[in-house]
């Protein structure tokens, strides 16, 4: 039986069950039904955990030759199952991969090498996109204190997204 608070002499937990799987660098984590994803930076990987069946499986490898390095925060959009990855380096881009696999860069942040983009998510009509740039620089300092930015556009049409109907 496992020993989920071992002390420091005994054997660490993720190292007393036969066929655990190690992960490098546990980061974004998004949900849609019985499905999750999340991402490990460390390997620059996308993964697929099925709730129902108990399958895991490698959804995306980002890295060189992709367009995506550091991959990191994660929101599903519901309407179109398109998966929208924060990057956290690599280019800073907000980039969607897409249920058939296919992946587009819908931003990118040029000259904030040191920081990260956050949350990227979608408005309910599907009219804006919105993430943050972790330490974007703001105010009349132009200080590394944080971007919140807001992209209009038709992102249901590009989504493919079925129209959400207002309130």
């Amino acid at each position: 039986m496992p020993t989920p608070d071992p002390s420091v002499f005994d054997t660490a937990c993720r190292d007393q069950v036969p066929g655990t799987i190690r992960f490098s660098g546990g980061e974004g984590v998004a949900t849609k039904g019985d499905l999750v994803w999340f991402s490990t930076k460390g390997d620059d990987r996308i993964w697929q955990y099925d709730l129902v069946s108990g399958a895991i499986s490698l959804r995306y490898q980002a890295g060189d030759p992709s367009m995506l390095s550091g991959v990191d925060n994660l929101w599903v959009d519901d309407a179109s199952g398109a998966l929208f990855v924060a990057e956290d380096g690599g280019d800073m881009q907000v980039v969607v991969l897409r249920p058939d696999g296919a992946v587009e860069s819908l931003a990118r942040l040029p000259g904030q090498d040191h920081s990260e983009i956050t949350g990227p998510c979608c408005s309910p009509d599907g009219q804006r996109l919105y993430f943050s740039s972790q330490r974007g620089f703001a105010g009349v300092a132009g200080l590394p204190v944080g971007v919140t930015y807001e992209i209009t556009g038709p992102f249901d049409e590009l989504l493919g997204r079925t129209a959400v109907p207002a309130p």
